[in-house]
């Protein structure tokens, strides 16, 4: 038995310590396209964009959703103390989703030339000689960190997942470079570090899942036929998510050349600033959506679900803002080639905004029985926005795909916000954010008036001062009022 103040403060220390591991992998994430780029080039950065969206791409059909069903699962058995089935479920969707990638690792290691005519890259068949190896591993870590997730360990999946492997990709693709200034095949030397990176990352989530696992009691209440039963529908879902999300860059790479590509990938690596505080949330928040849909108090789950929500759009809003005030001084860092981006990059920031502003719905809806609906929805969208993209994408190039896909996340978000009203009759958005878009207009005003005397520097401390002021006091009162709401003074 646990509390809801108790909960709320957990989440919101767990959120913290997820965002600040996000905050410590910015320069991470940034460093790699930057260094691929001045090492070896805006083609070769391309080209390791389409090939590391290639892989995570078949990884989703890989895991057959059983990723986001041991999530499920394990949390509702953690909820009755009785966490140990996990391994019954964990290990045979695990040799289910690696023998399936296992399969595909073959197919397109032997398809490089194949793919390399089709997306314009030359290098792609050499890159592929070793990163087309990490496909297995990468679909094992997927099941590993869920796993971990739901058993309460999200701290150490974002720091494995943002900070460690990322920070070995970086190391290991760049360290050759430094050591023998001529590489021969930096193609090849990329393609090992991928690998290399991925298989490290694995090694410490077995060793953190093994630790986890000793210390759990067995129910014998799950099988895996009911995993498989309720993981289909979400990887359909998955499926029709990453047609969105992931599938820009390939789509984009069939129409233009791979310096297009990477022009593309660091306006959407930029832009991904804005969505880091509901990243945090969402690696937090889930389990807790099943155990209080599991405890049948929805009044407790919209509580949470709009706290959060309010906590990550207070903390959206001013990097939305930074990137559409600076979007050619970010995209310079790559190359002031990458400045022809600076659009692609403003109209994705609006549309990562809204997402953040509407919250968790997806995770809503996967994490409360009604994943059909969240497949349907998904289905719907995308439908419609494929053929979009590739319309847009050949016609008006990477700015008139960033469009579609901003549209694409603001029809997303309110036909979910729509549905988590119709099955449940609560609401997941943000409240009060005339209060934080209030906020956000006086720290840009602020901005402005002090930028021509204190540079670009000091105008963003006078705006971060004048949003703050206005913010703080308000994300103070709406947690004290949250802890002093007496229906959640016990949750069973």
């Amino acid at each position: 038995m646990a509390s809801f103040s108790s909960i709320l403060k957990q989440t919101a220390t767990d959120s913290l310590v997820v965002f600040s591991f996000k905050i410590l992998a910015v320069p991470i994430a940034y460093l790699i396209p930057l260094m691929v780029a001045r090492l070896y080039g805006a083609q070769l950065l391309g080209t390791y964009s389409i090939v590391a969206n290639l892989l995570l791409t078949i990884a989703v059909f890989c895991r057959l959703g059983l990723d986001q069903g041991i999530l499920r699962f394990v949390a509702e058995l953690q909820a009755k103390g009785k966490a140990g089935d996990a391994q019954r479920l964990l290990w045979p969707a695990l040799f289910l989703a690696t023998s399936l990638s296992g399969v595909l690792t073959l197919v397109i290691f032997f398809l490089g030339d194949w793919l390399a005519h089709r997306f314009h890259a030359p290098q792609l068949p050499t890159m592929l000689t070793f990163a087309a190896f990490a496909l297995p591993v990468i679909v094992a870590a997927f099941m590993f960190r869920e796993t971990i997730r739901a058993l309460g360990g999200v701290r150490w999946v974002i720091f494995q997942y943002s900070i460690l492997t990322p920070l070995l990709m970086l190391v290991l693709a760049t360290l050759p470079a430094f050591l023998v200034p001529q590489v021969i095949l930096p193609a090849r030397t990329l393609g090992l570090a991928l690998l290399l990176s991925n298989v490290l990352g694995l090694v410490f989530l077995g060793v953190k899942l093994r630790v986890d696992l000793k210390c759990q009691t067995y129910a014998r209440e799950n099988s895996f036929r009911e995993l498989m039963r309720y993981s289909w529908p979400l990887f359909l879902s998955s499926i029709i998510m990453l047609s969105m999300s992931s599938w820009d860059n390939l789509i984009l790479g069939l129409f233009n050349t791979p310096e297009k590509v990477a022009y593309y990938e660091a306006a959407i690596k930029t832009a991904s600033l804005v969505v880091f505080p509901l990243v945090a949330i969402n690696a937090v928040v889930p389990p807790l959506f099943a155990k209080f849909y599991h405890w049948q108090d929805h009044a407790g789950l919209e509580s949470l679900a709009r706290a959060t929500a309010g906590w990550t759009f207070s903390l959206a809003l001013p990097l939305s803002l930074v990137g559409l005030l600076m979007a050619a001084d970010l995209l310079q860092f790559f190359g002031m080639e990458f400045v022809e981006a600076k659009w692609a990059l403003r109209l994705v920031v609006l549309g990562q905004l809204f997402n953040v502003a509407c919250g968790s719905v997806g995770y809503i809806l996967a994490m409360t029985g009604h994943q059909w609906s969240y497949t349907l929805i998904q289905a719907g969208s995308t439908a419609v926005g494929i053929p979009l993209m590739i319309l847009t994408s050949w016609k008006y190039g990477l700015t008139g795909l960033a469009g579609v896909r901003a549209l694409w996340l603001v029809a997303l978000n309110l036909l979910m916000s729509w549905a988590v009203w119709r099955h449940l009759g609560i609401k997941a958005f943000a409240g009060k954010v005339q209060a934080i878009l209030v906020g956000g207009i006086i720290g840009v005003a602020l901005f402005y008036i002090a930028e021509p005397y204190l540079g670009v520097i000091g105008g963003l401390v006078v705006f971060s001062l004048g949003y703050l002021a206005v913010v703080a006091k308000l994300m103070r009162e709406e947690f004290a009022r949250l802890l002093r709401q007496p229906q959640f003074e016990e949750i069973k």
